[in-house]
């Protein structure tokens, strides 16, 4: 086996194991933030807090609407700020981030 090869096995092995390294209480701690996150993007989107949700967009977002229209995240939030878009409720059917995943 040359090194370039053990190299490669010993990346690959590395990467696996971080994959699974998360332990239940982290996945917790993660799931929680980022409930908590998505709370406070929706309670924005349906007060029409523009400010709160270009802190919480990423700059790159790409926003797909229900009919197939692509918008940036300064278009979709020009869109909101300006009445193009009213949110009157979002109701969302949730599962389980990890769900599928192999227990740690």
């Amino acid at each position: 086996m040359t090194a370039r090869l053990c190299f490669v096995f010993l990346l690959l092995f590395l990467a696996a194991g971080r994959a699974a390294a998360l332990s239940v209480p982290d996945r917790q701690a993660v799931e929680t933030e980022v409930s908590r996150l998505d709370a406070q993007r929706i309670a924005a989107i349906l007060q029409g807090d523009i400010k709160a949700l270009e802190r919480l967009y990423s700059d790159d977002l790409v926003y797909i609407h229900s009919a197939g229209r692509i918008d940036t995240k300064k278009g979709y939030l020009g869109a909101l700020a300006a009445g193009n878009l009213t949110y009157f409720s979002i109701r969302l059917r949730r599962s389980a981030p990890w769900e599928g995943m192999p227990p740690s």
